[in-house]
């Protein structure tokens, strides 16, 4: 599931889904709206024989909190916080972006009972600390494989194209 906290991560996460359902055949539940949330995921659980684990993507921590709880709400059976910082500040320090992803885990994990992964990427320069820190702040666990989604700029058309290919059958 890739949740949208605002208009232009909506637009943004409806080329990723998508091309991710399309690469690997598997569904990819993209969605913005409050009903939806809670709809999607009771059909999910009603569907499915397994467990739901909703994946939550936003750009503020009020977005990822606010949607990791409604999701719950829903009846999702556990929540994956997908956590990528972009920083374009020059004066921001590794140590500030890791504490400002703690603070998230922290208000996650206040907002929500069930049980609560951390997706994390590749790029921290000290990974296993970053994982220990990031249990101790809530999480009940890391997700360590991360592949960034990241459509190309066509520089003839000036469009977005997919630029990953996740995976080829035959």
């Amino acid at each position: 599931m890739l949740c949208a906290s605002t208009v232009q991560e909506a637009h943004d996460l409806a080329l990723v889904a998508h091309g991710a359902t399309l690469e690997s055949r598997v569904p990819f539940l993209h969605f913005f709206d409050g009903f939806w949330i809670s709809h999607e995921v009771q059909t999910a659980k009603h569907r499915l024989r397994i467990p739901v684990i909703a994946s939550v993507n936003g750009a503020t921590t009020g977005g990822w909190v606010g949607y990791a709880r409604e999701l719950a709400n829903a009846g999702a059976d556990a929540i994956e916080l997908n956590v990528y910082f972009v920083s374009a500040d020059p004066a921001d320090t590794a140590d500030e972006i890791e504490v400002r992803m703690l603070g998230l885990v922290e208000a996650a994990r206040q907002a929500v009972t069930i049980p609560l992964a951390v997706k994390v990427g590749p790029y921290y320069s000290a990974t296993a600390h970053t994982a220990a820190r990031t249990v101790e702040s809530g999480a009940d666990g890391i997700v360590c494989f991360n592949r960034f989604c990241q459509p190309d700029i066509d520089l003839d058309t000036l469009h977005a194209v997919p630029g990953v290919v996740l995976e080829r059958l035959g």
